[in-house]
């Protein structure tokens, strides 16, 4: 979670609305935390 929400400041920093933010292509959204994570997939994540 606190990868996401530091993905979440700084691209508010840089500019970026929620809207904007929210409508990124989940792929896309993953690949900014860099090439050098293992590939994730959206049924591997378990938010609760």
């Amino acid at each position: 979670m606190n990868m996401i929400k530091k993905m979440y400041k700084n691209l508010l920093k840089n500019g970026w609305t929620l809207n904007q933010i929210d409508e990124m292509d989940i792929h896309f959204y993953f690949s900014l935390e860099g090439a050098d994570q293992e590939e994730t997939f959206i049924d591997e994540i378990k938010l609760f």
